[in-house]
């Protein structure tokens, strides 16, 4: 991304419900909803992003995972 990429990090993040990740090397990683991302890439490259891919994503595992959480909570600990 060009100089000046955090702002468009923070306003493709904003616009297209996306969020961003450091892929390294320069480049950010977005997850964002489907039905977005080809607006999302169309923006990107007006920004001077030199290369835009789109790939389907079936699963995310992060930690901490606020679902997983709700979860545990409501769950009754195991007696030993």
């Amino acid at each position: 991304m060009p100089e000046g990429s955090a702002a468009i990090v923070a306003e493709a993040a904003e616009k297209f419900s996306a969020s961003p990740d450091d892929a390294g090397g320069g480049a950010v990683a977005f997850l964002c909803p489907r039905e977005k991302a080809a607006e999302l890439a169309d923006f990107l490259l007006s920004k001077g992003a030199g290369r835009v891919t789109v790939r389907n994503i079936e699963q995310v595992f992060e930690i901490p995972n606020p679902l997983y959480d709700v979860l545990e909570s409501r769950v009754p600990a195991a007696k030993a």
